[in-house]
């Protein structure tokens, strides 16, 4: 297996400051997904190094088979989450990271009724579990900007998005579960992170998110091919880089809300080109425009709030978190050297 996401949680174990954790219990949901993932890998390797002793309850859809060996206070828990927490025994917790919200376009207009409990319901269950000076990390996402005025969105923008759109339960979903969490505000920390366009390794086989889908046809076609000329617009983040902003906001921020985004931007289009160019096949694109599963045409968050706290961030640049990506999955996924 490819050792990309062990590298970047050893690098973000010797950057990130990280508070005392000693007898800390964190519980994470949706662990087995790109971003929970990570962070699991994360706090596998803070355990590993002894430099904290915590424990860690990890929540997935299922058991996934790894070839990664997991410090023994990593407790992994399999169920269905959107139906509730009677099945998981949990217990209270120091921190909270909801990260089973879903985030595949393909999930989340079809699987409506889960989204919305994901995000709602279950997001108010959870809080419960968690002590007085607790924190709780919410994982929401830029597209509660969706039809906003603004070309480059701050914390207090708000989209428009119509209540009949394919994606709204995705977006009122997020929307809901903010304004939950703000109102139990006075009884815990509240950390939100409104995150777009997160990529990198560990991503599963029929991820349908863009660029997953388009290094699967590079892969298993020999060709990128798009569905339409690709001129919708996309700020991507390398993941390694969306965790470092996800905990420092959850260890060390100041207020509720932050965007947790990149500045890699570029077109569907020139994305493609890229994954041709590293994969070394064709690329094809159409002349005609589309637009799937209603998407925005445009993506690009304003990160200045979190600049001004934590500094200017060094972001990998978009061509070596490309690399990286490529390299994770054809290792991993399609078993390819």
């Amino acid at each position: 297996m490819s050792n990309v996401i062990e590298e970047d949680s050893r690098y973000l174990a010797s950057k990130l400051v990280i508070p005392n954790l000693d007898g800390a219990r964190i519980l994470l949901t949706g662990s087995s997904g790109l971003i929970g993932n990570n962070i699991l890998s994360l706090f596998n390797s803070l355990l590993m190094s002894k430099k904290f002793s915590f424990e860690v309850d990890a929540l997935s859809s299922r058991l996934n088979k790894t070839d990664i060996f997991f410090h023994p206070k990593i407790n992994f828990k399999a169920g269905d989450l959107s139906t509730g927490v009677k099945d998981f025994d949990l217990r209270k917790y120091d921190y909270i990271i909801h990260a089973a919200t879903y985030s595949q376009p393909s999930k989340f207009t079809s699987q409506t009724m889960e989204t919305l409990s994901l995000n709602g319901p279950i997001v108010i269950e959870l809080a419960k579990y968690l002590e007085p000076k607790g924190t709780f990390l919410f994982l929401s996402t830029s597209e509660i900007y969706s039809g906003s005025d603004s070309n480059i969105n701050t914390e207090s923008d708000l989209g428009k998005l119509p209540i009949q759109s394919q994606r709204a339960a995705y977006v009122y979903g997020k929307i809901f579960g903010e304004v939950s969490l703000l109102q139990l505000s006075s009884q815990f920390r509240v950390r939100i992170g409104r995150i777009a366009l997160s990529y990198g390794a560990g991503t599963k086989l029929g991820d349908s998110r863009v660029m997953n889908q388009l290094i699967y046809r590079a892969v298993t076609e020999g060709k990128v091919e798009l569905f339409d000329s690709g001129d919708a617009i996309r700020t991507y983040c390398y993941v390694r880089d969306t965790i470092e902003m996800l905990l420092n906001v959850m260890f060390w921020g100041k207020s509720e809300i932050y965007n947790i985004g990149g500045v890699s931007t570029l077109s569907i289009r020139e994305l493609g080109e890229q994954v041709s160019n590293v994969i070394g096949v064709p690329f094809f694109s159409p002349t005609s425009s589309a637009n799937f599963l209603e998407a925005p045409m445009q993506v690009k968050l304003d990160i200045s709030k979190y600049e001004s706290e934590f500094g200017e961030m060094q972001f990998i640049q978009f061509h070596d978190g490309l690399l990286r990506t490529v390299e994770w999955q054809k290792a991993t996924l399609f078993n390819k050297p």
